[in-house]
């Protein structure tokens, strides 16, 4: 049984084979942009314009003075869902840059397949800790933190919305698969 989960988490590894002098040379599947070298630029800047939005409003909403982020599990929770969530779709993203626009099929299934689920959990993540805050606000009033609380929340509102289209412009690119 632990031979077979380790045979499909590492099944990439079988794409290489060893060269005459000891190298290795992928032999495997490659995933090529559809479009031009300057299209696919382009796209790329646009999604890490929207990753670059993202990364500001939640750092921003990290940032904030907010009685709830002290001691209310029901906040931290979700906000560190959403935090390492957003970590891990900046990675993919660039994972993705680095690489290009011809990749490897274990690349392409850890980017472009992976990134928009991810953005799916940041965005579940924000929503979680913008219901946290507002039954936080309920429960204890907004005390002297008006300003940072409507802030908290905005900020990770914003950040969905960011997500939505940056996960449309990653839905959006076409890849066909070479041999």
């Amino acid at each position: 049984m632990e031979d077979n989960k380790k045979k499909k988490r590492r099944a990439y590894l079988d794409d290489f084979r060893k060269t005459g002098g000891g190298e290795y040379e992928y032999k495997g599947a490659q995933y090529i942009w559809e479009g031009s070298k300057e299209e696919f630029r382009k796209q790329i800047m646009v999604i890490w314009g929207y990753a670059a939005l993202m990364a500001v409003c939640i750092i921003g909403a990290g940032c904030l003075p907010v009685p709830s982020m002290i001691n209310c599990v029901y906040v931290i929770l979700p906000f560190t869902v959403c935090f390492i969530c957003a970590v891990s779709v900046i990675w993919g993203i660039c994972r993705l840059t680095y690489h290009g626009s011809s990749l490897r099929a274990y690349v392409y299934d850890a980017t472009v397949e992976q990134v928009p689920m991810r953005a799916v959990g940041t965005i579940v993540g924000a929503g979680g800790t913008i219901a946290g805050e507002l039954i936080y606000l309920v429960k204890n009033g907004f005390g002297e933190a008006v300003f940072s609380s409507v802030l908290f929340i905005l900020l990770l509102a914003g950040a969905m919305a960011v997500l939505t289209f940056l996960r449309v412009e990653m839905l959006k690119m076409k890849w066909i698969r070479g041999v």
